[in-house]
């Protein structure tokens, strides 16, 4: 796979490597024994993801000039929950993460928790939505540069299953 930067003209090539991990079940197995190594990969993903992007955002080396870098905060919320980031996407200017979750709260109230993250974590002003959406809400914050960006934070059921959630949140530099 081939990236270009942004800002710069050489190309990056990047060698994808995936790492495959077994947990083995045996007799005798308690839940814990599943879930406990499932919960820490799912957070160290996380808080990888999270690490990768933190260079100066002014260098060309390609992480620091995406979008992706502002959504660590914003998606803290999910170590609350059996979550994992199931999609990363977008450019530069742009960024939509797809989180998918267990929960028995309502879409409402996840809805809730997600917002109150965004305000107090993430440190952005919620908009006055005007939609007739409840699972939707719209959102503002400025970078460190004072670059205005639109969010929206979403979310909906995981095909008709009990208790599976699809957060999504997406952010756009406007202008």
């Amino acid at each position: 796979m081939t990236v270009s930067a942004p800002s710069a003209r050489s190309q990056v090539s990047v060698k994808k490597t995936q790492l495959n991990v077994a947990i083995l079940i045996f007799d005798g197995v308690q839940i814990i024994d599943y879930t406990g190594p499932y919960a820490v990969f799912g957070a160290a993903q996380s808080i990888a993801l999270g690490l990768e992007y933190r260079w100066d955002r002014n260098s060309t080396f390609l992480p620091a000039t995406l979008a992706r870098s502002y959504m660590p905060k914003a998606r803290r919320f999910m170590f609350a929950h059996d979550a994992i980031v199931s999609s990363s996407t977008g450019k530069e200017a742009r960024w939509e993460e797809v989180i998918k979750l267990n929960s028995e709260l309502s879409a409402e109230e996840l809805l809730k928790e997600v917002n109150d993250n965004l305000a107090t974590v993430a440190k952005w002003a919620q908009k006055d939505s005007g939609s007739s959406d409840p699972k939707t809400s719209l959102w503002e914050f400025a970078d460190e540069n004072g670059t205005a960006w639109d969010g929206a934070a979403s979310v909906r059921r995981d095909a008709g299953e009990t208790n599976k959630w699809l957060v999504t949140i997406k952010i756009a530099r406007r202008g």
